[in-house]
Parts: C-alpha cells; sequence; structure tokens
C-alpha cells in the first residue's frame, strides 16, 4: 500500500512529526497490518479480537487513518494532559517510581536486607552518563552459587513507568516475607533472582524533566540522530533479525532501531549482563496490553520451545486473567531486534532462556493511582511462578483417602492411608530423590506412618505415593466437622524443599441447608431484567469467562451460571444486572452456623467501567435490604475459577440471625464489549454446635527439651491452659519413642487440672532411652493442638529404687501356614500398646493394612483372609506380615496357597 501525500510530507519533515501530541484512538479491528509498516509510530495498547483496536497515535497519524477510510474514534485527544488531569500523580510522579527515588529504593532495601541482597551493582553507564543499576537478592548474594538464575528488567521503554513498580514490588515481596513465608524462603535460599528495573534512564529522567508531576510519554533514549530527530528504540536494538520487520530505519520514528545491533550504550550493558550469567528464566516488562509475549518477535513461526513456553505461560497467567501468545498474535505487529528474541535465541555466548514479555495491564501507560495495588498484585504470582520453575519445585497437588469405612474421607475412630500426589513444576529440571514427611499438632490424629520416598519426578511430572501411603489414626472422640490440618514437608536433591499445609475435614457438621442444585433450584428466583444473561440452573459450558463445569464433584453436572453461553460472549450479562435470590433459610434455632459456598466470576477487560462487577450479599430482613457483603469484585480481568466462601455466622453478623437470604449479582456497564460471567454453586449452611472455643494450648514446663539422666517413671508437667469460656479443663499426654511422633508408647486423657500446673506420671514404666512428649487441654467440647513436642532421655533407674525389667511381648507363629482362607497372627502385650500390623509382597509394595491404633494388655488375634487393601483376593505366594508393637518389631513369613 502506497503512502498519502500528507503522509509523505509530514515524514519529510521530521521535527513537524514530533511536534504532534498524542492520542488514544480506536478504530475497528484490523486484518491489514500494513498501517503499522506504513505508520510505526501507531502502538497498539488494547484491542478486542475481531472487534476493535486502540491505538496510541498522533493527529497526523490519525488523520492518514481517516484518508484510508478507517473509521477512527478518538477517544483522548491529548494524552498527556489527560494523564496530568486524571491520573493523580504530583511531584517526584505521586506514587510511581522516579530514577532517584528507584536509586534510594536500592539502597533502602539493602541496608534493610544486607544478608539477601547485593549493594546495587552498576552494569553499564548511558550516553547523558546515569548508571544502569542490577541488584540481586539470593541467600549468599556475594557469592555466584550453583543455584538457577533468574532475571528481571523493566523500562526499555521509558513511557511505561509502572514496570518499575511492578520489578521492585517483587523485590520488596522476596526481601519482606524471606524467614515467614515458605515460598518466597524457598526462592531466596535456592535461586539467584537479579533486577534491572531501569534500563533506559535517560529517556525515564527526560519524562521526568518534561513533565515532573508525571505523564511524560517520551519512548526511546535519548541518543541524537541528527536531523533534529533523537532517541533509538532499544527493543529493536539487539542482534536478532536487526532491521527486519516492526523495526524503522527512520530516525524520526519511535520504532528507530539504531544505526547497527547493540549500537546503544543501554542494549550494550544488557548483552553483556546477560552473557556474563546463566540465566534459565527472564521477563521484560512493558506495558500496558495486558499480555504474556513470547517467541517469536521478528516473525510468526513458532519456536522449537513452544510447548514449554504455552505451559509456563498458562502457568504465570493462572490468576490474573492475561492472554499469552507471540508477539503478532497479540500485538498484531511483527517487533524485530527485541530483547525477548535475542535473550531467547542467541546461544552464541549464553544458554538459551525461556524468556517472555509481560505487557502490563491498566488504563494507559500512566495509569490512575488507584489502579496501582491491583496491578502489583497481577504481576506477583507470575513472577514467583517464573523463579520457581527456573529449577526443580516440588508441591503436593492432591490428596485422597483410603480404608476406613471406604468413604474417602476421615472419619472419627478410622486409621486411613493418606496419599499425596507431587508435582514438579521445574520446567526444565528434574527432581531426584524426593521424600516426603507429614506431621501435625492436631490432637485428635496420631501419625502412624509419616515419611514416604518417591523417588525422581521429571520436569513437569506428577507422582502419587500410592505404593507407599502415609497411615493416620483419627480419634473416636473427634468432632464432626473438625478441620486437620497436616504439615507437608518435602524434601529433594539434598538442597530443595517445600512446607505446605494440607487440611482434611473429619466427618460433617449437621446441615441445615446443603444444597448442590443437582435436585433443582427450589425456591431461587432468578429475577428479570431488560438486559441478557439471566441467572439459569444449568450444566455450564466452558468458555474463556464461563467455568466448564460446576462446582460439585463427579457424578454431579449443575450450577446456577448467568446464561449458558454456546460461544464466547453470547447470551454474557450484557445491558444490566443480572441478579439471583435465595429462598429465606431459618437458622436460628442454631447457636452457630456456617455459611460456605463456591462461585466464580468472569470477565473480559479491566479498568474500563465501574458498572462492571460480581458481588454476593446476604440479608437477615427477608430481602428487603442486603447490608452485608461477602464478595464483592470490580471492574477486574477475571478468570472463572471456582472459589470457596466460609464463614461462621456468629463471628460475621454478631450473632445468629433468625434467617437469612443471599442475593448473588453479575452486572455489566455502559462500557461496550466486556463480558461478563458468573457462577454459583454448592451452598451449606452448617451447625457449628454451641460457639465453644477450644482452649488454648498448654505450654510443656518439665522436663525441659533435652533432658537427660530422666527417672523411667518420669512426671510430665504443663502449665495450665486458658479456656476463653473459663470453662473447666483436663489434660491428655502423650509420649513416643521416635522423632516423628508415630510410635505412642504411653498416653493418657482426662488428667483433672492442677493448681496453675498439671502433672502426669508416666505408667508403666519407660525402658531406658529417648523419648518425646506433647501434651494439650480439653473442655467438654473440644481440644487444643498439641504443644510442641519436647524430649527426654531416660536411664535405668526409676528414682525409686525400682528396676523392673522391661516390658516383653511374647510373639507366636502364624497359623495356619500355608493357608488357603485365614491365617493368624498370636501375641501378648504386657500393657497397653501402639500396635501396628501389615502386610507386604516379595517386592516390598504393602497389600493389606491389618491394624494400626491402640490395644489393651493381655492376649491378642489378628487375621489376614488373604485379600488385598481394594478387597480383590490376592495373589498366590510368600508374604511378610510385619507387626510392630510397641518397641519391638517381629516379621512372619507366611505363604498363600490358591
Amino acid at each position: 500500500m502506497k503512502l498519502t501525500a500528507n503522509l509523505l510530507a509530514l515524514l519529510l519533515v521530521p521535527s513537524l512529526l514530533m511536534a504532534g501530541s498524542y492520542q488514544e484512538i480506536q478504530i475497528p479491528w484490523q486484518t491489514e497490518t500494513t498501517i503499522f509498516e506504513d505508520m510505526p509510530d501507531l502502538e497498539l495498547m488494547k484491542k478486542r479480537d475481531g472487534e476493535w483496536m486502540r491505538l496510541l497515535s498522533r493527529p497526523e497519524l490519525t488523520q492518514e487513518l481517516m484518508n484510508r477510510g478507517i473509521p477512527v474514534t478518538i477517544r483522548i485527544d491529548d494524552l498527556e494532559a489527560h494523564y496530568a488531569n486524571t491520573a493523580k500523580l504530583g511531584p517526584n510522579f505521586g506514587q510511581f517510581y522516579t530514577y532517584s527515588e528507584t536509586v534510594d529504593f536500592l539502597d533502602s532495601l539493602h541496608a534493610a536486607h544486607p544478608s539477601i541482597t547485593t549493594d546495587k551493582d552498576s552494569i553499564g553507564t548511558t550516553l547523558e552518563g546515569n548508571t544502569i543499576w542490577a541488584m540481586k537478592i539470593s541467600d549468599n548474594p556475594n557469592s555466584d552459587e550453583a543455584e538457577p538464575e533468574v532475571l528481571f528488567d523493566a523500562l526499555h521503554h521509558a513511557r511505561e513507568t509502572i514496570t518499575v513498580s511492578v520489578v521492585l514490588n517483587f523485590m520488596r515481596h522476596l526481601c519482606a516475607n524471606y524467614g515467614t513465608d515458605a515460598q518466597a524462603t524457598f526462592l531466596v535460599e535456592n535461586r539467584e533472582i537479579w533486577f534491572v528495573p531501569i534500563v533506559n534512564p535517560d529517556g525515564y529522567l527526560y519524562n521526568e524533566a518534561q513533565n515532573p508531576n508525571g505523564g511524560g510519554l517520551w519512548r526511546k533514549n535519548r541518543n541524537p540522530n541528527g536531523g533534529g530527530c533523537v532517541g533509538v528504540d532499544l527493543n529493536r536494538n539487539y542482534d536478532i533479525d536487526f532491521g527486519g520487520a516492526g523495526a524503522s530505519s527512520n530516525p524520526c520514528d519511535e520504532t528507530y532501531h539504531g544505526p547497527s545491533a547493540f549500537s546503544e550504550l543501554e542494549t550494550q550493558a544488557m548483552r553483556d549482563f546477560i552473557d556474563a550469567h546463566e540465566f534459565v528464566t527472564h521477563n521484560s516488562y512493558h506495558s500496558v496490553v495486558g499480555a504474556t509475549l513470547y517467541p517469536w518477535g521478528w516473525t510468526t513461526s513458532a519456536p522449537p520451545d513452544l510447548a514449554t513456553f504455552q505451559s509456563v505461560a498458562d502457568g504465570m497467567n493462572e490468576f490474573n486473567g492475561y492472554t499469552s501468545g507471540n508477539v503478532f498474535d497479540i500485538l498484531a505487529y511483527l517487533a524485530s531486534g527485541g530483547m525477548l528474541d535475542w535473550s531467547y535465541g542467541d546461544t552464541t555466548n549464553h544458554s538459551e532462556v525461556i524468556a517472555f514479555t509481560t505487557e502490563v495491564g491498566g488504563t494507559g501507560f500512566w495509569p490512575n493511582e488507584s489502579e496501582i495495588p491491583q496491578l502489583l498484585s497481577e504481576m506477583l504470582y507470575p513472577d514467583i511462578y517464573l523463579s520457581l520453575v527456573a529449577g526443580s519445585y516440588v508441591t503436593a497437588n492432591a490428596s485422597a483417602i483410603a480404608g476406613g469405612n471406604g468413604n474417602a474421607q476421615l472419619d472419627a475412630g478410622e486409621t486411613v492411608d493418606l496419599t499425596l500426589t507431587l508435582e514438579n513444576q521445574g520446567i526444565l529440571i528434574d527432581a531426584n530423590t524426593v521424600s516426603v514427611t507429614v506431621t501435625s499438632n492436631d490432637s485428635y490424629v496420631e501419625i502412624l506412618d509419616a515419611t514416604s520416598s518417591y523417588g525422581s519426578i521429571v520436569a513437569g511430572g506428577s507422582v502419587s505415593n500410592g505404593g507407599d501411603p502415609f497411615s493416620l489414626a483419627v480419634d473416636a472422640a473427634t468432632p464432626d466437622g473438625h478441620a486437620v490440618e497436616l504439615n507437608v514437608t518435602t524434601t529433594w536433591d539434598n538442597a530443595g524443599l517445600n512446607v505446605e499445609t494440607i487440611t482434611l475435614v473429619v466427618g460433617a457438621l449437621p446441615s441445615i441447608v446443603a444444597d448442590d442444585f443437582e435436585s433443582g433450584g427450589a425456591g431461587w428466583t432468578s429475577v428479570p431484567f431488560a438486559g441478557t444473561g439471566e441467572w439459569v440452573l444449568i450444566d455450564p459450558n466452558g468458555t474463556t469467562y464461563q467455568a466448564g463445569d460446576d462446582a460439585t464433584p463427579a457424578p454431579g453436572v449443575t450450577a446456577w451460571i448467568t446464561a449458558q453461553n454456546t460461544a464466547l460472549g453470547v447470551d454474557d450479562v450484557d445491558g444490566g444486572t443480572a441478579a439471583l435470590r435465595s429462598p429465606n433459610f431459618a437458622v436460628g434455632p442454631a447457636a452457630n452456623v456456617r455459611l460456605a459456598f463456591q462461585y466464580f466470576f468472569g470477565q473480559r477487560d479491566q479498568g474500563d467501567d465501574s458498572g462492571d462487577f460480581f458481588s454476593i450479599d446476604l440479608s437477615t430482613d427477608g430481602g428487603a435490604s442486603f447490608p452485608t457483603n461477602l464478595v464483592s469484585i470490580g471492574d477486574v480481568t477475571s478468570l472463572p475459577t471456582w472459589e470457596t466462601y466460609d464463614t461462621d455466622l456468629d463471628s460475621l453478623l454478631g450473632g445468629v440471625p433468625a434467617n437469612v437470604m443471599l442475593r448473588i449479582r453479575a452486572a455489566d456497564g455502559t462500557g461496550g464489549g466486556d463480558i461478563v460471567e458468573g457462577g454459583f454453586d454448592e451452598l451449606y449452611l452448617l451447625d457449628d454446635g454451641t460457639g465453644n472455643n477450644p482452649p488454648a494450648t498448654p505450654a510443656l514446663a518439665s522436663p525441659a527439651n533435652g533432658a537427660t539422666g530422666v527417672p523411667q517413671n518420669v512426671t510430665l508437667v504443663v502449665d495450665n491452659a486458658i479456656d476463653p469460656e473459663a470453662n473447666p479443663l483436663t489434660y491428655g499426654f502423650r509420649v513416643y519413642d521416635d522423632s516423628l511422633l508415630t510410635n505412642l508408647v504411653r498416653s493418657v486423657n482426662g488428667v483433672a487440672e492442677g493448681v496453675s500446673q498439671t502433672n502426669w506420671t508416666v505408667t508403666p514404666l519407660l525402658p531406658a532411652g529417648q523419648y518425646w512428649w506433647r501434651a494439650f487441654a480439653e473442655d467438654a467440647e473440644e481440644r487444643s493442638p498439641f504443644a510442641a513436642a519436647k524430649s527426654f532421655d531416660t536411664d535405668i533407674s526409676t528414682g525409686v529404687g525400682d528396676t523392673r525389667p522391661v516390658d516383653v511381648i511374647s510373639f507366636a507363629p502364624a497359623r495356619p501356614n500355608p493357608f488357603a482362607g485365614n491365617t493368624t497372627i498370636r501375641f501378648a502385650l504386657p500393657s497397653q500398646m501402639q500396635v501396628r500390623a501389615d502386610v507386604f509382597d516379595m517386592t516390598g509394595r504393602r497389600v493389606q493394612s491389618l491394624y494400626r491404633g491402640l490395644l489393651p494388655a493381655g492376649r491378642q488375634v489378628l487375621a489376614w483372609d488373604g485379600r488385598t487393601s481394594a478387597g480383590h483376593e490376592a495373589a498366590a505366594g510368600l508374604y511378610f506380615v510385619r507387626l510392630t508393637a510397641g518397641e519391638q518389631k517381629r516379621n512372619f513369613k507366611v505363604t498363600l496357597v490358591r
């Protein structure tokens, strides 16, 4: 396509081209991309595929588009003035960081966290003498350790100010949460993370000089090009397809690539810095499209590692709703000579880097200050995720219960197996020698088998421990609905460490209302309105912004959603507010009520229409008013992920009302082109008992941790706990002979509270050895958690001249053996003991668990019927029955014949 005479004349007068003010315009969706080739100063800001594009333009470029017959809407005629008037900036860029404030931030961060940060490090100096600073965060910051390296940089383009804030925010997060947040601590101790917050200081300082209160829109650096034109686009100056499509040879254009690859001091500094390191992952921040870009930028061809890029991009964008693709897919034009492509594609002097460019969203290059918290929040998880996947990182992503009564959940009085599925989120590096330890301070649970070895987990792979499950016993006194927290500690490669918490629920609370909406929605009302997207109870079709399934486990299929989508954006909420009302539920007779439900909100777009929202509110007056907000989501891009809301009404409202009613609303404001979807499912109103609060955990007073020479009839002493309701308390004590607290050797419940302290003298006598003990307090309804265990060593003396022998357990051989039906193991216990009996095949795989729990003193008989834990007949052959009772263990060989 030829240039018009008007545009050609402007290109011949570069000072005129650069003089026009910036505009934000909107044009219909363009499949013809030559407008970006002919007018490289047009820059995509936002788009709606198939509908429209919002562009950064100038008056002369806007006129040229009109001359070509392209309909143009001028959304903002003077963008710099608009930012100055609406962004609520002020001296020193308001809440955005100037260059000097960024330098001060680095100095302050290092002063506050010298053990995990380097001092700011100069990686180069610009033409105007400004320093390009870098900083590393790691647990040994001044050493080059054999740890995966990660790089984050920002502000190649001087007007993309939010990118500086994004990088500094992640730095702050790592330092502020080191030692308290498990994930941040893991990253600091297992990665070397580098940051270059301002690649283009000269251009940024020019914006500050021209617009000291913020709003400047200069893009390039400040290298004079002659003829009155200044600056090189640093993100077109890298040596990969230099001078190709999407880069201009006109020194006056905003995408001018410079006279040669790496002609600029800034790109030379970044080149030398990257070549000197072994970065695994890299994110180079830009704005303002709201998307994650991966190679290539110079061509539409797929990179060799496309599957890896897509997988990692999906992980980065799991919670922020950003789209991902190559540069052309997202921006509708090519961009040769970019950092993204060079970092990944040029492996002459550095290893291959899995490199991304994240275009931070927002309403513009200088977003409203009210948008900053949301934008920083959207970028935090992608930063964490990209740092995690640079090396191996193992996390538990699923759990399953087997045994007990077979209902796949915990119930009071059961002994069950627990399997955990682990995932290695690393994209390149396998995790080896993976092992897991499960612990708990829950006084209703005893962990009987706390460890499991997983071997190796390939990069991106998952492994379950179904052949070597954990085992736990639930006390018969456990209240229904009690939540058990298990601490899962995963180690690998003698260095990796991840500590997580999973929660399992024992039984279920009595239901006032329990509705998974699989049997209809009796009493629920979808309120009619003039627009589209009224609430319906249906099996949802999945689209980008509507969940593709309900929240109920299979075979459940139905949920309340805002109309059924047949395609993206068809029958979403348009032209008003879709409202759903519940029946008026009677809850008042209960003293304490838990309210729980699941919901999703899916929305395309953000920040441009305050009328877009999703909310769930509660009424206690039959729907006359809904003053209590439970869920509130504003005009932000959101993916349709089912979320759980759980609260108790007594705490929420200061008491349980007679009735409650819910209202769920999804609203589409006046702005065009938004997609708004909502969903609601799995409603429960549960009778949570009297509202009693459990007592506090008692402090272990004596013996002290690590005490030695303790008598065998040791007296355990705790400082009395405090009960919130001042109820009378009793105490329970537990003694184990292993540090994992899996082999319980002595226990007691119901010890009456003493004056300020409570004690229990352990009986029967403990054999000489090392032990661990802990205790809990209990009122009439609930127990406290266990106090953290302490250890002690006993000697042979009882302290009262008693030298009674160690407990002796007698065993008898398995009978009959061989066997075809049942075989029995007989033994006698001198006292109450923790007993465990399991059947293993010749490969060491557990076939059946015969017993796990406490048995009283006296003769005992355990039987095996030749079946597996799944109830199937075991194959004929040789098996081992492993019996553990107290401190003694015995293996019995048995032969099963068919």
